[in-house]
């Protein structure tokens, strides 16, 4: 299969090459091979989906600033709020709100936020 520019993940791209390989397999009917296209697209969609829910947590904690002394570890959106998972100082764990979680979050979401900390420099 011939690379382009356009493929931006792994996801994408294994779901491009599953496509191409079902497109090939003559063993499959035509119906067979429409069913696992849908599927393979639907996999993408949902991914693309999941991809911008994410982006959208990430500019919120890009904006949130965590009190001092705290050192953030992780985030997870729940109950429709997200919230940061952080060191104190003699390694107690706190849990901080950090707003509302953008529509279409789900509970199920895990961050790391480390790309936020470093660009804010709370580390």
């Amino acid at each position: 299969m011939k690379k382009s520019g356009v493929l931006s993940s792994s996801v994408e791209a294994a779901t491009a090459q599953t496509i191409t390989r079902v497109l090939n397999d003559r063993t499959l009917t035509p119906q067979q091979r429409l069913a696992l296209v849908r599927k393979a697209q639907d996999r993408l969609v949902a991914h693309q989906q999941q991809q911008a829910q994410r982006q959208a947590v990430l500019q919120q904690l890009a904006a949130f600033t965590l009190p001092k002394g705290l050192r953030p570890m992780t985030v997870q959106v729940r109950d429709g709020q997200v919230l940061v998972g952080a060191l104190k100082r003699g390694s107690q764990f706190v849990w901080i709100e950090a707003g509302a979680a953008p529509q279409g979050v789900s509970a199920n979401d895990d961050f790391r936020f480390e790309s936020v900390v470093h660009k804010k420099g709370n580390a």
